[in-house]
C-alpha cells in the first residue's frame, strides 16, 4: 500500500487496487477507508475451491460477471459512482474501466 499511501498524500481522490485476495490485504485497503469489490463469475466457484488465494473476501462487495466487458464495465461504473457520491465528492469523478 505504499503507493496507494503515497498517491492519497499528494491529492488522490482514490485508489484503485487491482488484486485484493487474502483477509489482510482487505484490511490494508479498509484502513485507508476504501471499500472491496468481487467479481463474481458464475462457474468460476468450482475452480476457485483449490485454491486458498481465491476463496475471495467474505464481506466484499459482490459484481456480477457474467457476459460481455462493456456490461462489466457498466457495472462497475455504476458502483463506483455510487461509491463517490457517498463520499461527498462530485459524480464527475473519473470512474472509466476501459
Amino acid at each position: 500500500m505504499g503507493q496507494g499511501q503515497a498517491a492519497i498524500e499528494r491529492g488522490a481522490l482514490g485508489v484503485v487496487a487491482d488484486d485484493c485476495r487474502f483477509e489482510n490485504e482487505a484490511v490494508a485497503v479498509r484502513a485507508f477507508g476504501g471499500t472491496v469489490l468481487r467479481l463474481d463469475w458464475p462457474g468460476f466457484a468450482q475452480i476457485a475451491e483449490e485454491r486458498v488465494s481465491e476463496h475471495g473476501i467474505a464481506d466484499a462487495y459482490p459484481v456480477l460477471n457474467d457476459g460481455e466487458p462493456e456490461t462489466l464495465f457498466e457495472r462497475l461504473d455504476f458502483v463506483v459512482r455510487r461509491m463517490v457520491a457517498m463520499t461527498g465528492h462530485s459524480a464527475d469523478c473519473h470512474s472509466d474501466f476501459r
